[in-house]
């Protein structure tokens, strides 16, 4: 089976629901430095879990939409570079920045995000080919 590693920054990230449950991989390449460290950012910042003090959306409930959006508006206010410097109402900078969560991190079914236990930065300067093999 060939895998194509693309070029450019490729963002991974690992993470949870609840208490540790469904670990899951995923991960997005982007074109430029500038938005692979505002994603960075993103996912270290927001994607956190909302509980023993931390400040970020990880864990909380479907219904604490409000709560989110506290922490999301500042940060994507910051972070243009994250919707193209186009100019955007609230709602659509949460869209924006759950757009990013959803790839980064997949829907969870109880709550509003997932929570973000590591997120990697790697830089491919040229597309590469790999074929994985197996031994019987």
């Amino acid at each position: 089976m060939k895998k194509m590693i693309k070029k450019g920054y490729t963002i991974e990230v690992t993470s949870w629901e609840n208490d540790g449950d469904n670990y899951r991989t995923k991960s997005i390449t982007v074109d430029t430095k500038e938005l692979a460290e505002a994603i960075s950012e993103m996912c270290n910042e927001i994607f956190i879990s909302c509980n023993n003090g931390e400040k970020g959306i990880g864990n909380l409930m479907d219904d604490e939409e409000d709560e989110a959006a506290k922490v999301i508006i500042p940060f994507m206010k910051e972070h243009p570079v994250l919707y193209n410097n186009e100019i955007l109402n609230d709602e659509e900078l949460v869209g924006v920045c759950m757009s990013y969560n959803d790839k980064l991190m997949g829907g969870s079914e109880c709550y509003y995000s997932r929570v973000m236990e590591k997120c990697t930065v790697t830089y491919q300067s040229e597309d590469i080919s790999s074929e994985e093999i197996t031994f019987s």
